[in-house]
């Protein structure tokens, strides 16, 4: 794609022509990719096990929109500086007559970032990226004005650090201070606990098979990738079964050690079963 636009490059001196032969292009390339691979148009998620999206996937943050987040303090932190980007690319696309083709093109760029953002948070990174050449243009203004209020203004919503502050967690009871200063699952003490044992394959949560391949020789069955169906799906079905499985799962996987967090699988289905491993161990 961007090869046929080099090799063109002459040929494509108006940025209009440019514009036209990329849409052209993606076009092809879109109809070409749907017809060599198909599984590609249902999205990053599409071939992902129907019960791991339910009790798992659904639960992302970054999977879901920037309206389904826990707050709006988590909206403005991801998707904040992408939204201030747009609104400035925007604004010197309708400043600057003269340039306005050159701005046309990061501007739909921009827009379509955010357009993602509602429909996966994933969209808030590309944004974020995008936006900053019109920021910076913003500060470079700022800074030809002569005012210092008025440049400072602009350093602070240019700066990313600003909008993660808006995530913050409200202030708690003393109890449930005390609760959250306790040792994470997973923590430094639980990494260096497990890199004591001896090396083996772990079945653990999945949110915790990323800290333990970093930190510990420990082989994981499951890891926070949508794309690793099949031991995804082994740590579920090992934590919530009743009986016998469980050791069957085990055995499969060739498992030395299981971990469980106190509040593992809490957004799993048939908590309450006090047969389930997962239960039993908790007792």
């Amino acid at each position: 794609y961007w090869l046929i636009l080099a090799l063109f490059g002459r040929a494509l001196n108006d940025i209009r022509r440019r514009i036209v032969v990329g849409a052209g292009l993606g076009l092809i390339a879109l109809c070409s990719l749907y017809w060599i691979a198909p599984v590609c148009i249902s999205g990053p998620y599409g071939p992902i096990d129907p019960f791991l999206k339910r009790v798992w996937l659904d639960h992302v943050g970054e999977a879901s929109g920037i309206l389904a987040q826990q707050s709006l303090g988590r909206s403005l932190a991801y998707g904040g500086l992408a939204a201030t980007g747009l609104i400035a690319t925007a604004a010197f696309a309708w400043r600057e007559p003269r340039k306005r083709w050159l701005w046309a093109m990061p501007l739909a760029a921009l827009a379509a970032s955010v357009a993602m953002m509602f429909v996966q948070l994933r969209g808030a990174y590309l944004g974020a990226a995008l936006g900053a050449p019109a920021l910076a243009h913003l500060i470079v203004s700022a800074r030809t004005r002569g005012n210092m209020l008025l440049l400072a203004g602009t350093w602070l919503i240019s700066a990313g650090l600003v909008y993660r502050l808006a995530d913050r967690p409200p202030p708690t009871a003393p109890e449930a201070r005390r609760a959250a200063s306790a040792p994470a699952c997973g923590g430094a003490a639980h990494i260096a606990a497990l890199r004591a044992l001896p090396a083996g394959t772990i079945i653990a949560p999945i949110d915790l098979g990323p800290h333990i391949i970093a930190m510990t020789r420990h082989a994981v069955v499951g890891a926070p990738y949508h794309r690793n169906n099949d031991g995804n799906r082994a740590i579920y079905a090992l934590f919530l079964d009743g009986g016998s499985g469980s050791r069957l799962i085990a055995d499969h996987w060739q498992a030395r050690w299981i971990i469980l967090c106190p509040d593992s699988f809490s957004e799993a289905p048939g908590l309450d079963d006090p047969t389930m491993l997962a239960n039993r161990l908790k007792a």
